[in-house]
């Protein structure tokens, strides 16, 4: 990041908006924590709404997802409801100030504000996310110390003596064909590395390719 050097590969498909599906707990986490929605990442349990989340009829999500959990278990687990219990308490006004403060995608609310993010209309490119990262590297958004290291911490993937790496899957499962991300960034040293890869993912089993494909770029690039 010191050099602000950007590789890319794709350009036209790298400015393309997608819905950013759970990419976008990373933004929910910083407001929830922020605004204090969530007092603690470990010892405030989310409460489950005791509806099992479904896509095309099939139950979606892991056994842990299917009760209380707090907020470092459902960031690391695809815990769809537990966010959407968050994005009840932040509400649609709240989210359209954050927003446009972090001029996060096209900053569009359609839609119910706990499925927005998923099934709605707001977008963001690959581009837009690393320029949302940046910014949440070098905390120039409206949050707290407090509130980037809780969040910086439960993107934690992968902690070695050479490097740390933060990131966040998602899985636009509305889109066709469905749409995977990866996006974060490694430490290593005084540098920090962003990035954010998207790709089709014609079967759920295809959503390993994320991080296979993203890790070998990274070690291709020597950074990891």
């Amino acid at each position: 990041m010191k050099r602000d050097m950007t590789l890319v590969y794709n350009p036209s498909r790298a400015a393309t908006g997608y819905s950013p599906a759970s990419t976008f707990k990373i933004f929910n986490s910083l407001i929830a924590l922020e605004k204090a929605l969530i007092k603690d990442v470990d010892t405030d349990p989310i409460p489950w709404d005791g509806k099992v989340f479904a896509v095309n009829g099939k139950a979606f999500l892991p056994a842990v997802c299917n009760g209380p959990v707090v907020l470092r278990v459902a960031f690391s687990n695809p815990c769809v409801p537990a966010y959407q219990e968050i994005a009840r308490r932040v509400g649609t006004e709240r989210y359209r100030q954050y927003l446009a403060a972090a001029r996060y995608g096209n900053q569009k609310l359609s839609g119910p504000v706990d499925w927005f993010w998923l099934t709605g209309d707001l977008r963001i490119s690959a581009y837009q996310e690393i320029e949302f990262l940046r910014q949440l590297v070098r905390q120039t958004l409206p949050f707290s110390d407090t509130t980037y290291e809780q969040v910086k911490d439960i993107m934690v993937v992968e902690r070695t003596p050479t490097h740390t790496l933060r990131a966040k899957t998602g899985y636009a499962y509305a889109a066709q064909p469905a749409i995977g991300w990866w996006v974060g960034w490694v430490e290593r040293g005084p540098e920090t590395y962003l990035f954010a890869m998207n790709i089709d993912l014609l079967r759920p089993e295809h959503g390993k390719a994320r991080m296979v494909i993203t890790k070998a770029a990274l070690h291709k690039l020597g950074i990891l």
